[in-house]
């Protein structure tokens, strides 16, 4: 985030962006969250109920924050530095998963399963076969 003070000078570069198809402002170097904060703009997708959602954690952890940019979908705009002439947009909730197939097929694989009847056994059975395990074990870790 930048810091807004009449005695701090910025002396990064002044790059043009647009967001929604209006230009803004920004600094080289600011993220993309930073970027649109700092012009006013805090609705960055919507949810499942068309709802709008923004910045949240600001590091990249809640998803809350993305957008597209330059057709990519689902950039996380608190990590990603703003570039000029980014073309960036509102996330929709349903908007397609990067990087997936969209046919894929799955093999098919016939699992036999058998079960075995094992004869009950008494507590005492279990106990005893317990003990006799961890006397072994401790032989072994000698």
């Amino acid at each position: 985030m930048l810091i807004e003070d009449k005695n701090l000078e910025v002396n990064s570069k002044k790059i043009k962006f647009s967001f929604e198809n209006k230009e803004y402002e920004a600094y080289s170097g600011e993220t993309v969250a930073s970027a649109l904060i700092r012009n006013g703009i805090k609705n960055l997708r919507k949810d499942r109920s068309e709802n709008y959602r923004g910045v949240y954690c600001n590091m990249g952890i809640c998803n809350e924050c993305i957008v597209k940019i330059n057709g990519n979908q689902s950039i996380k705009s608190c990590t990603a530095n703003i570039q000029e002439n980014d073309k960036i947009f509102i996330q929709k909730y349903n908007a397609e998963l990067p990087h997936l197939k969209k046919n894929i097929q799955l093999e098919k694989k016939n699992i036999e399963l058998r079960y075995i009847n094992y004869r009950r056994r008494s507590w005492r059975h279990w106990r005893f076969s317990f003990i006799k395990w961890v006397k072994r074990q401790n032989c072994l870790n000698r």
